[in-house]
């Protein structure tokens, strides 16, 4: 008896359904594991160091606003290693 008969559906049936049920990959999305434009890198490196400098010109001219004295840099770096694995997460979650 199979499944459209009212009997509980054996295990290949519900496999071969399934199988059925899935939709065919299209072939229209970016192949995004061929080969890469050959400007591709240097855009991003371009990007990454221009939002960089961007938000280190800023953080600076920030703190310099409120005289306060600049003692050490070791808070930057921490606060910047904690955007950098912040931004990481935000990858991993897409991925």
């Amino acid at each position: 008896m199979g499944a459209g008969q009212g009997a509980p559906a054996t295990d290949s049936e519900v496999f071969h359904e399934r199988k059925q049920s899935v939709p065919p990959r299209r072939e229209d999305r970016p192949d995004l594991i061929g080969k890469r434009n050959r400007f591709s890198r240097q855009l991003f490196l371009i990007l990454l160091v221009a939002g960089l400098s961007f938000a280190g010109f800023n953080l600076f001219r920030d703190v310099q606003e409120t005289d306060t004295p600049v003692t050490s840099y070791v808070p930057f770096f921490l606060l910047g290693l904690a955007l950098v694995i912040a931004l990481g997460f935000e990858f991993v979650r897409y991925s």
